[in-house]
């Protein structure tokens, strides 16, 4: 008779889940089988004054009117505005002096949380600091650089800001737009 080791059963387990791992990871079972026909695109509409939303768009059709009637002033968007929601792109709009809904840039925040090139020339302070390696003293001069000389136009001039050396430089470089 062989001496049982207290551990025996815990070995068995782990082999047991090792193994399904390996199995499940090898076949399509964590796949979805549907997804690329069920997927919708997207597209992001930002309002100014009342948030960012996502706006799902049938690749066959573009039903984008119908989906504005639900948001905070959709009816009032015109039509022309309402061609610029194709799927996969981002728009912005805010209201002109008249109330009337019109193109616009988009702001810093949402640039940043949708993946896109942060505006680094209309970002404030609090919104600098979204920047990796950028605290809020480092925002507070990268502000006052801008308001002393005027806007960014490369990644150069990052370099003049006490505190942005042209590694970190280097490594906003592509995360930035100078626009």
């Amino acid at each position: 008779m062989s001496p049982v080791r207290p551990d025996a059963g815990k070995d068995r387990q782990l082999l047991v889940l090792l193994v399904l791992g390996v199995l499940i990871l090898g076949s399509n079972l964590y796949a979805q089988p549907f997804a690329g026909e069920t997927v919708k695109k997207y597209c992001w509409l930002q309002l100014a004054g009342t948030g960012l939303y996502r706006l799902p768009l049938s690749p066959g059709k573009q039903d984008s009117g119908r989906r504005l009637q639900g948001l905070p002033g959709g009816r009032e968007i015109r039509p022309e505005i309402q061609g610029l929601l194709q799927p996969g792109r981002v728009v912005a709009l805010r209201r002109d002096r008249k109330g009337v809904w019109q193109p616009a840039r988009l702001s810093p925040r949402p640039a940043f949380l949708l993946g896109l090139p942060f505006p680094i020339n209309r970002a404030d302070v609090d919104e600098l600091t979204l920047l990796p390696g950028i605290g809020p003293h480092l925002a507070g001069r990268i502000a006052a650089f801008r308001h002393r000389h005027g806007l960014f136009r490369n990644e150069k001039m990052l370099t003049a800001v006490r505190g942005i050396g042209p590694h970190l430089a280097s490594r906003m470089a592509p995360l930035l737009s100078f626009d």
